[in-house]
């Protein structure tokens, strides 16, 4: 395919460093490695992700929080039902922006 049309983007110099040492090591030239990683590989974007994330985050600063209250002989039974209210509430955020419902239990009683 004869390719006419030029396309310039900006990066940082750390950007550039990083995007010329992995172009090296593929013995490609720049443009094609550029339009293997574009075109073909699948960009999925999830809408309200993000807030899913920081609040996992969150929760994982709490874990540790925890684990070096643990560490230090202090009571923590009183944490963990909050710790399981929000990962439960994390969960629910997931599944609702992913469209899923929930698992589903192929055990049979």
């Amino acid at each position: 395919m004869n390719k006419t049309v030029k396309i310039d983007f900006r990066v940082s110099e750390y950007e550039k460093k990083l995007l010329q040492s992995r172009v090296r090591k593929t013995k490609m030239k720049l443009s094609e490695f550029c339009r293997k990683a574009v075109f073909d590989k699948k960009i999925v974007h999830v809408e309200g992700l993000t807030d899913c994330l920081y609040e996992l985050n969150k929760i994982g600063t709490n874990v540790n929080q925890i684990a070096v209250a643990a560490n230090q002989g202090r009571d923590i039974s009183n944490t963990l039902p909050v710790i399981q209210s929000r990962l439960a509430k994390i969960f629910d955020q997931i599944e609702e922006t992913l469209g899923g419902d929930g698992y589903s239990d192929s055990e049979t009683d």
